[in-house]
């Protein structure tokens, strides 16, 4: 997992990571700031449901505005070491497109094949003109 957090003084950061920890997931890679040097928070997604089982996701970045192609290229070994074993890259745009573009590129000349969830264009293709969408 390649990522940026935040150690918050509400714990917020903790919870995933540990999550991701337990379940054997790699951690190495997700950058922890100093809530005083970062003066953000960490990353966070408030999912409602409603009784039909439709969602509204509203997102507030927070840190995660600052993940960069920094961060990925210093995980350069990871992706390396993730390539060499047919691994995959998984990726949204729950980070800055810059980044996500960066990471998909690096993982390309690693020879990983790249899973992309585009769930959060989506309300803004599915309401864009034809002419906006061909000159993307």
């Amino acid at each position: 997992m390649v990522g940026r957090t935040v150690r918050d003084p509400y714990g917020l950061w903790r919870v995933p990571l540990d999550a991701l920890e337990q379940a054997g997931v790699n951690t190495d890679y997700i950058t922890c700031c100093d809530d005083e040097q970062a003066s953000k928070l960490p990353g966070i997604a408030l999912i409602p449901v409603d009784l039909q089982g439709r969602n509204q996701i509203m997102v507030f970045p927070g840190i995660s505005n600052d993940f960069c192609p920094d961060d990925i290229d210093r995980a350069a070994s990871l992706f390396e070491q993730a390539g060499s074993n047919a691994g995959v890259l998984v990726i949204t745009l729950e980070c800055p497109l810059p980044t996500a573009v960066h990471a998909v590129k690096l993982a390309k000349s690693c020879g990983m094949s790249v899973f992309f969830d585009p769930e959060v264009l989506m309300p803004i293709l599915s309401s864009a003109p034809c002419s906006t969408l061909s000159s993307a």
